[in-house]
Parts: C-alpha cells; structure tokens; sequence
C-alpha cells in the first residue's frame, strides 16, 4: 500500500485571520501549514446561516416497478456527472437508475451467480462516464454494467473490502475498507483511493475492537463494540473527499489523493459518563431475532457493551460538487445534532437553522438527496432544491 501522501506530523506556525461573511467579534479563523497542507481552525460559536430546502421529487416506497425499494442506505445510492441517480435494490438484486428530473432508465442486475447477476450486493456506484459498479458481497467483486446495459468484466479489489461504501472517481474508487486481519479482536479501518495500478491511503485509520455481547433478555450473543466507539466518517464527491477520525472536531480533505486541509472547530467532545450512555440508547436496544422482536433494557446493554470515554462530534460528511463540505454533528450535553457548512477554502460558513435533513449525495446541479423515513418505516430517496444562506 502506498501511504506516503498522507501527511502525519502537523508542526506549524498559526496565522489569524478575521473570518468573513457576518462573524462576531469572537469568531476568527486561523489558518497555517503543514507540509503544503494547510490547517484551518474556526474558532467561536455557531454562526447562523439560513437554510431552505424544497422538495423536488421523491423515489422509492412504490409496490412494485423500478421503485419498489423500502429500505435505503447511503452506500446504495450513486450520483453520475449527468445527474443519473443509481439505487441499489438489495431485496431485488438489482439496481434502478432514475435521471436528473427522475424519469426512469433502466434496470442493471438480477439475482444469481453468472456474469451480470448479482449474489449479495452491498453497494452502488456512477462513474464520470456513466458505467454503473455494484459491489457483490457474494462474489467479493465488483460487477460494472455498460450505460447501454452491457454487462463487463468483474473487478476483485486487492484490498479488504465488504462494500460499505464507494464513490466512483474517472480512474478508481474512493471505498472504505475494513481489516479484520491484525490483532485479534481489532478492526482497523481505511479510506482508500483503488485504481488498477495504485493504492493510497487517504486520512489516518482507525482501529476499533469488538467483543462477544450476551443479551440473555433475548437469548442472543453477538459481536458489538463499544457505544461511541470510534471509527471512520468520510464524503466524497469523485474528486474532493474528506476524512474524520476520533471524537475530535478534525476533518482531512483531499483533492485526488493529494492532502490540501485539515478543518476544525474548536468544539470540545462529550465526556462519556453511564448517565450520557444511557441517554443515547433510550429505552434500550431493539433487536428482530428470527422475527421475533427483542428489546434488551438500558442496564444490560451498559453493562455487556461499555462505552468509549467521549462521544465524536462529527457524525457524517457529505462533500458538495463545488468541493464545500457539510458535516453533522453532535452537539455536547444533548442528542441533537447540528448541520456546519464549509467553504472550499475551509472556512466555516455556519451552521443551518433550521437544521435540515443531512444530505447523502449531491447533484451536479446542486440538489441534494436524502435518505427519509415515514411512519410506516418505509424509507425513499427524497430529492430537493437547497437554498443555504442566500447562496
């Protein structure tokens, strides 16, 4: 693995510099460098930026057809430079691409095991020349169709990878992949740009342990980490992407697999007591164990799970087509969570209130898609036009 463009040792002198756009006296951000990467920290509170989002059109939830989907994760959908939107249907084994205004396309992808057909997938993605990538758990390959449907050759990534996430870049993927293969018990997590030729390493890694957990209220034993144990949040959009390790406010950005930012916010994690354990499972945990429902009460997840010693602030990254990032996060004391938005300089432009629903992909166009949930659990991919401080 070549490792050597990420940037390990920060040692700099900081610059201040007054930030713009509205802030108060108390806000600034300071900017310095490290190695040609430069390190930018907003330092102040919550600058409020308004925010409105109107929706466009929905996709999913339907009995039958293209958009028979009920369940969605980020990782099943996939934005292509002509606006296309790919959504893995994973009860289906395959995909439904919709077009920028969400008139259908076509279908790619049908269960089985020969060329084409798909046995587990786990994961879509769009390249810049339209070619749609689902990633088979099954057959631990990727499996790319033609825009005309074309099915064509397998790629089998070199690297660990189970598919819980990719975005596709005009030479490779930007994926998350996760080790099982060092120290017993532990997990070591990276986000890596794969091309046929290279492997680069973008952002550091984080290695998490995981631990046999005995519900006996349900008669179950499972794998589980800690609650608020640490691990990987990134974003990308093809070219930018963005990395967040610990409980810290720290994001790496990177143009390619070049290392340009590292933002921050000088926001302090939450210390994790059992009390701020408790708050954040509720009632318990819920848990459908051969179909049958289970609900493992708040002490005795505590006492088999434990919990990390702080609670990381950011939560997840969303990278816009115009290289700003927006980013949810924790906010300290509370289970509510924030929107931040920055520029892509770096600079914190504020935080979006009222808080709207966090974006997964963006379009070329800059409409952005969400993932929601209705009440009858039913989740669709909802498309809207953002209006973000009067920009």
């Amino acid at each position: 693995m070549s490792g050597g463009k990420f940037v390990s040792t920060l040692l700099f002198t900081a610059v201040s510099l007054s930030a713009c756009g509205g802030a108060g006296e108390s806000e600034s951000v300071t900017r310095s460098d490290s190695a040609g990467v430069s390190i930018v920290t907003s330092v102040g509170g919550d600058r409020v930026l308004s925010s409105e989002m109107a929706s466009a059109y929905s996709l999913g939830g339907k009995p039958s057809g293209p958009e028979a989907f009920y369940q969605v994760y980020p990782s099943q959908v996939g934005v292509g430079a002509q606006g296309e939107i790919a959504i893995l249907n994973r009860q289906a084994h395959e995909v439904s691409e919709f077009s920028a205004d969400g008139r259908f396309l076509a279908t790619y992808g049908r269960q089985g095991e020969g060329p084409g057909e798909l046995r587990f997938p786990s994961s879509v993605a769009v390249t810049p020349d339209g070619e749609v990538l689902v990633y088979d758990f099954g057959k631990r390959a990727v499996v790319p169709f033609a825009p005309d449907g074309t099915v064509l050759e397998e790629r089998r990534p070199t690297v660990p990878f189970g598919g819980a996430g990719m975005v596709a870049t005009p030479t490779g993927i930007v994926a998350l992949s996760i080790d099982a293969r060092g120290t017993a018990g532990k997990l070591t997590s990276r986000v890596l740009y794969l091309t046929p030729t290279d492997t680069v390493q973008l952002g550091p890694a984080v290695e998490s342990s995981a631990k046999a957990v005995t519900y006996e209220s349900c008669g179950v034993t499972m794998e589980q980490s800690p609650l608020f144990a640490s691990d990987l949040v990134w974003g990308s959009n093809g070219a930018r992407t963005a990395v967040a390790a610990g409980p810290d406010y720290s994001i790496w950005v990177f143009d390619d697999t070049t290392a340009v930012e590292v933002i921050r916010r000088d926001l302090e994690p939450e210390a994790v007591t059992r009390g701020v354990a408790a708050r954040e499972i509720g009632d318990g945990e819920h848990w459908n164990i051969g179909g049958r429902e289970c609900l493992v009460p708040v002490d005795e997840v505590l006492d088999q799970r434990g919990y990390a010693r702080s609670v990381p602030l950011v939560e997840a990254i969303t990278v816009t087509p115009s290289g700003k990032l927006w980013v949810k996060r924790r906010n300290p004391g509370t289970q509510e969570r924030s929107v931040d938005i920055f520029d892509a300089d770096g600079a914190y432009l504020g935080t979006a209130t009222p808080t709207p629903p966090f974006p997964i992909r963006f379009l070329p166009d800059g409409r952005a898609l969400t993932i929601e949930k209705d009440s009858f659990d039913v989740e669709t991919v909802e498309v809207y036009r953002v209006a973000v401080g009067g920009t």
